[in-house]
């Protein structure tokens, strides 16, 4: 009876630990993945908790994108130290720096795009005087969900973005659009024009 009992706990167990468990990854540490998925081999935000250089040194992350947890300890000198690929996110600093709460409240070309110029040309100098290389620069992260503004508006942030990046860095890698929603009005032709 008892191991009934107990057999009946474990299957509840086990069926409860199922219906709650969030989503399943796969880690290798032990070998290094195809230079194929290196996007997906690492951090999109990091974050402070994420900076335990015993842990995250044994994932072995390939990629790292500072951009809204960057006042949570996800700055450039913390992240390095893995030796990730770094990307930059522009408008989550842009949102930082100007006290945004939202991606959809963000519009860099209110004011005539001059906050968003002094911002990416303070970024790019930073990572030139401070010796910070910065592998990819991301303008901006799915304007699929976020993006409140006219497709010629996306096209002079992009524009304006290159223009300043690589006066500054002239090897800059500037990276971009990424969709993860599908809610963005910009049809295929738009994207691919892009």
């Amino acid at each position: 009876m008892k191991i009934n009992q107990s057999i009946s706990i474990l299957l509840i167990l086990l069926l409860y630990i199922n219906i709650f468990s969030q989503e399943k990854i796969t880690i290798f540490a032990n070998q290094t993945l195809s230079s194929e998925t290196k996007l997906m081999q690492g951090f999109i935000h990091g974050g402070s908790e994420y900076l335990d250089s015993v842990k995250v040194a044994k994932l072995k992350p390939a990629f790292w994108r500072i951009g809204a947890y960057f006042l949570a300890g996800s700055g450039y000198q913390n992240t390095k130290r893995f030796n990730p690929k770094i990307t930059v996110n522009i408008n989550n600093l842009y949102m930082i720096v100007n006290q945004i709460p939202s991606q959809n409240l963000s519009k860099p070309w209110i004011g005539n795009w001059v906050d968003w110029d002094n911002l990416v040309t303070i970024i790019a100098n930073n990572s030139v005087t401070n010796n910070e290389q910065i592998d990819y620069w991301d303008v901006w992260g799915e304007p699929d969900n976020y993006w409140t503004g006219t497709y010629g508006q996306w096209i002079e942030m992009y524009r304006r973005t290159d223009s300043i990046l690589t006066d500054i860095i002239p090897n800059a890698k500037i990276i971009g659009p990424e969709f993860g929603f599908g809610r963005c009005n910009f049809n295929v032709n738009s994207i691919l024009q892009f």
